[in-house]
């Protein structure tokens, strides 16, 4: 008989960490994967992402309403926590499964790392381990999490130390590399003419960029102005751009404004809320740069050796490759990162053969190998802290 293997997801960057340990899952027989689905999945400002799910013939466990978007103030994310919480509690006593995934360092790790230790249910932390310096709530959490959860899928051996230093015991501890590459080179191709058609908006011959930004809280006067920089540096070199809508953090009414209102005065803008993801990555793989402060100009564009332009605090002292530029959210110097990145040859050769430092795009069969390797799930559920003393007495 299958065992219930959830997956939390909130967001649809989360999704993408999650498909290809779902489809490894449902390939075994070993586990019947199915999606907890909250968060901006369910809100339309943020494209109501559910359906995409359900569209796509992915199983859902259940649907948790969470996120509250009557304000972006700081004290919304921790309501939107708290709300979580309680409906994970309800769905995961009704059905426990064998294991509950989550990713990251947002709200949706805090719960689910909670609700699974006082459920005594399992809990992944897909993700463990990664720190920027960049001052935001999201690394205290990511952290916190690590400590509540049972197993850790860190994506490189500078995270899984990180995770150890935590006083984790070492045998929890795994280095997957990050599961969001694995997908990116099998995506199948979509022809020029079919994908910009059904995207609605075509760029011609020019050289894009794609941008995705987000406010951080650590920095939130600065989301709209930085925001405002990118996009006037964008103007500034004259490329076409696909722009993303913000995640749901404190600050994104005022990242959605500055891109509302450039995007009436620049039609060399496109602004979407989401796109599915065969069009996501087939975008992805033609850009000509990633600009603004998502993750996955540091983990996915070095895959696609597409050059990435990191803007403001936020991501600051992550661990990168050498194809990403770091720029304050200053229009002058966007403009010149953003040159060097699209039209330097020697820049572009270093970011063709320079690579992810975050994995081989394997990480999702990885992980399920070794959730199906666990004998003893009791074990899991018997944490204990090792001591900085205990770990040197081990390694000696």
């Amino acid at each position: 008989m299958r065992e219930s293997l959830y997956l939390l997801t909130g967001a649809r960057s989360e999704l993408d960490y999650f498909l290809s340990l779902y489809e490894a899952a449902a390939a075994s027989g070993r586990f019947e994967p199915a999606f907890i689905v909250s968060g901006m999945h369910l809100s339309r400002r943020f494209g109501h992402t559910v359906d995409d799910i359900a569209r796509d013939g992915l199983r859902i466990a259940g649907r948790i309403d969470n996120l509250v978007e009557d304000t972006d103030a700081p004290a919304a994310r921790g309501k939107s926590a708290g709300r979580l919480l309680a409906g994970l509690a309800d769905l995961l006593a009704a059905s426990p499964p064998a294991y509950l995934c989550f990713v990251g360092d947002r709200e949706e790790a805090l719960a689910a790392a909670a609700a699974g230790a006082y459920l005594r249910i399992p809990t992944v932390h897909i993700g463990a381990g990664d720190q920027a310096d960049d001052g935001n709530v999201d690394n205290p959490v990511r952290h916190a999490a690590s400590k509540l959860a049972h197993l850790h899928m860190a994506f490189t051996e500078r995270s899984a130390a990180r995770v150890r230093a935590l006083g984790e015991e070492p045998w929890r501890v795994h280095v997957t590399g990050a599961p969001g590459l694995d997908r990116l080179a099998g995506e199948p191709e979509i022809g020029d003419r079919e994908l910009f058609a059904a995207i609605g908006f075509d760029p011609g011959d020019a050289p894009f960029a794609l941008v995705i930004q987000h406010p951080i809280l650590s920095d939130l006067e600065r989301a709209r102005a930085d925001m405002e920089a990118t996009l006037e540096a964008l103007a500034r070199v004259g490329c076409p751009a696909f722009v993303s809508a913000p995640n749901s953090d404190a600050g994104h009414r005022a990242v959605f404004a500055a891109i509302e209102e450039a995007t009436r005065t620049n039609p060399r803008l496109f602004h979407y809320p989401n796109l599915p993801r065969p069009l996501f990555v087939n975008l992805f793989r033609r850009a000509a740069v990633l600009v603004g402060n998502s993750s996955a100009g540091l983990i996915e564009a070095p895959f696609l050796g597409v050059p990435a332009v990191n803007v403001g605090l936020r991501q600051r002292g992550r661990e990168h490759g050498e194809s990403v530029i770091f720029v304050d959210g200053d229009a002058d110097a966007i403009e010149a990162a953003l040159r060097r990145a699209m039209f330097d040859p020697d820049f572009r050769a270093l970011a063709a053969r320079a690579g992810s430092p975050y994995g081989d795009g394997q990480a999702g069969r990885r992980i399920h190998d070794i959730l199906a390797g666990v004998e003893d799930r009791a074990r899991l559920l018997f944490k204990r802290h090792v001591d900085a003393a205990d770990r040197e007495g081990e390694r000696r």
